[in-house]
Order: C-alpha cells, then structure tokens, then sequence
C-alpha cells in the first residue's frame, strides 16, 4: 500500500537518508498503523508532536489508508 508522507518543521533532518521537499512515498504493508509507519521511515518519536492523515488528526493506532497523505509535525515547546 502507497501513502505519501511530509515531514514539516525540524523532522526532515531527522530522516535517514535525503529528504525531497515534496516529501516520500512509502510502501507500508496492508493494514499499517501510524505507530507503523514512523517506525518504518525511522523519525524518532520523540520527536513526534502531531500526526495528520488525509487532513484529520490521527493516533498511533489509527490505520492509514491507500493512497493517504499523512503529514508529520513536530513536537513544539515554548513559554
């Protein structure tokens, strides 16, 4: 299953290898999670602030559909 996933804010430099700015298209086995799908790109989730896919927030155990755009931010920290 194909989804395509951008990484927003500090991630990119956290992926391993080189980031394109459109972001990646990942091969994610059928049935894949969130949780599934940070593990396979290998963003640290600490790291992880919130996960979006196809526009609506999602959690570590929400599956990712065909062909969904899931966008990754940072965690944000300030005072």
């Amino acid at each position: 299953m194909k989804a395509r996933i951008k990484l927003l804010g500090t991630l990119p430099s956290h992926f391993p290898g080189r980031y394109p700015a459109s972001g990646i298209e990942a091969d994610l086995p059928a049935n894949a999670t969130v949780a599934d799908m940070v593990a396979t790109i290998g963003i640290p989730k600490a790291r992880l602030g919130i996960v979006t896919v196809n526009g609506r927030l999602a959690k570590a155990m929400d599956p990712i559909p065909e062909n969904a755009e899931v966008k990754l931010f940072q965690k944000i920290a300030g005072g």
